[in-house]
This record gives structure tokens, sequence and C-alpha cells, in this order.
């Protein structure tokens, strides 16, 4: 029988909070992950500079844009869907915007 998401959430909490039990250093558990991730956009410069000529300083700035261009577009993915439940809820309730801001006061 499948999970609701309730139960899916549950479960996820219950398992992140019996790994933590578990490690005394988070830093260090969860080191793996944050370079892997972070790989990815030093792989992103590598596409531009394939012999690694340019100094690792400009490669390290080029990476940082490149990681900070993928959190922009998080920003933008999440504030979406915001405006697209803030239309959902405006639509079911049958009221307009403004009618909403009214009732709120």
């Amino acid at each position: 029988m499948p999970f609701t998401p309730s139960e899916r959430s549950t479960r996820a909490r219950r398992a992140a909070h019996a790994k933590w039990a578990l490690t005394a250093d988070r830093a260090a558990g969860t080191e793996a992950k944050r370079r892997a991730f972070l790989a990815r956009f030093d792989r992103e410069v590598d596409k531009v500079d394939p012999e690694g000529k340019l100094p690792p300083d400009v490669r390290a700035r080029m990476a940082l844009s490149a990681l900070r261009s993928y959190m922009s577009g998080l920003a933008l993915k999440r504030m979406r869907g915001r405006s697209a439940e803030k239309t959902k809820a405006v639509k079911s309730s049958g009221s307009t915007p403004e009618e909403m801001v009214q009732d709120g006061d």
C-alpha cells in the first residue's frame, strides 16, 4: 500500500533523526555530499576551460557564479510555485484577491 505524503514525510524525518543520532560530527557526516554537489559547478567551469589554463582564482569565481546561478534558478521555481498556490487558493475560494485582503482585516 503506498504511503500518503504525510506518512512519507514522517518516515523521512524519522530516518534523518536516526542518522543524526548516530553522527557526532554533522559537518563530517555531510562532507562527501557537499563536495559532490560543489564539484558539479567545477565541471561547469571545465566546459569553458577544458585545459585548465585559467588561474585557480578565476576558476573559483566562475564556479561560484555557476552556483549562484543554480540557486537563483531554485529561488525562481519556488516563487513560481508559491504564486501558483496562491492563484489556486483564490480560484478555489471563489473570492477575488481584493475580497480576500478585506476579509483578512
